[in-house]
């Protein structure tokens, strides 16, 4: 049931913690919280907050829940003792605060915690679902919560996440592509980072790349999203126009088609113009 990941730190509790748990679903990375208890999450607690001989009071009936049998007290001590020298001794809070079975379910499940362990920003993994990946240090971090863009630090948005807004820390669509609405509209999410980054202004012709551009404003009409049905439908001459723009010289014009090489979808492209080409016609986004 568990993974490698996930059932190590429960092995490091003690066998009888773990079987106690694994009937409960509480290893498991997939699965939404059943939200029996809404401040189940108080049972989070550090090592300093662990009180074993608590615990061990209410092991046998939390390990009633999954059908398991509690063993010797001194075993039990002895167990939790050594699980509040990890950094993670969750289970054993969430059965020092037990109360019902719902509620043991709902602590463990919402006490799970990956943070600060290396992570994959192109993937989030292993990242559990009410963490993130933290693009700049690679490790697993507990959501940044905001109320809008303005509180959020390296160019990212404030953006739907866990039943509330976060700041998502890294702008992967969490499958290996870039995702530029995980910025502010003044950033972009560098394809090999995943970190955003505001734009960089394209101003020569010698920085334009037609084939990438139109490569991505096909991308971009694919997806659909406030996309110009104009630019759409007109793509087979959008390499003849990139190449006009690029031999004209003009730097507003230049800066538009680069705007294309830049973007991953059609908002992004009129944020990009709206910094780097101001005074044109927005050609990505509707006008």
């Amino acid at each position: 049931m568990y993974d490698e990941a996930v059932s190590a730190p429960l092995r490091a509790l003690g066998v009888l913690l773990t079987s106690a748990l694994v009937g409960l679903g509480c290893g498991d990375d997939e699965g939404g919280r059943d939200g029996a208890v809404a401040d189940a999450a108080g049972g989070c607690r550090a090592q300093a907050e662990v009180d074993c001989a608590r615990a061990c009071d209410r092991l046998a009936a939390a390990a009633a829940c999954s059908g398991a049998v509690a063993g010797d007290r001194q075993s039990c001590l002895a167990d939790c003792a050594q699980a509040a020298l990890t950094p993670s001794p969750v289970p054993w809070g969430c059965v020092q605060d037990f109360t019902d079975c719902a509620s043991l379910r709902t602590c463990a499940e919402q006490c799970r915690s990956h943070l600060g362990l290396t992570c994959d920003p192109a993937n989030r993994q292993p990242c559990l679902e009410h963490e993130l990946c933290d693009a700049r240090s690679r490790t697993c971090i507990a959501a940044p919560r905001c109320q809008r863009d303005s509180d959020c630090q390296g160019g990212y948005s404030c953006t739907a996440f866990d039943n509330g807004l976060a700041c998502y820390s890294s702008c992967s669509d969490g499958r290996g592509l870039p995702a530029d609405e995980l910025c502010q509209a003044s950033h972009a999410c560098d394809e090999s980072s995943f970190q955003c980054v505001p734009w960089q202004c394209i101003s020569s012709a010698a920085g334009v790349d037609c084939q990438k551009g139109c490569a991505a404003l096909a991308v971009g009409c694919e997806l659909g999203a406030r996309c110009n049905p104009t630019a759409c439908a007109n793509q087979a001459s959008c390499l003849a126009d990139c190449e006009a723009a690029r031999a004209s010289g003009d730097p507003r014009r230049i800066a538009s088609v680069g705007c294309l090489q830049q973007g991953h979808d059609c908002r992004s492209f009129g944020n990009c113009e709206a910094v780097c080409a101001p005074d044109l016609p927005d050609a990505g986004a509707p006008d």
